[in-house]
């Protein structure tokens, strides 16, 4: 999974992170902190941020792309909205 780090709070060591392949999904991460006053990096940090991504979405975003069947079925029982108005209120007294 492709993530890029947009932002980062030196003083509060958080870090912001977007996940490429959830185009627009950002996670906010208080990133932790060791008894030497050190944030995880290198492997420990993109094992500490893949932790954060939400699995069911990549799984759900492929099944959507692959379309969903019985989206007409669904549709039907969307209501319709309300006709415009056309600007005569008369009838709605």
């Amino acid at each position: 999974m492709d993530y890029k780090i947009i932002r980062a709070n030196p003083a509060t060591a958080q870090i912001e992170v977007e996940f490429l392949l959830l185009s627009g999904y950002v996670v906010s991460i208080d990133l932790p902190i060791d008894e030497s006053g050190a944030v995880p990096v290198g492997q420990e940090l993109d094992t500490y941020i893949k932790g954060f991504l939400p699995y069911y979405l990549v799984e759900r975003n492929a099944k959507l792309s692959a379309g969903i069947s019985n989206i007409n079925d669904l549709m039907q029982h969307v209501a319709t909205p309300p006709p415009s108005v056309d600007g005569n209120l008369s009838g709605l007294v």
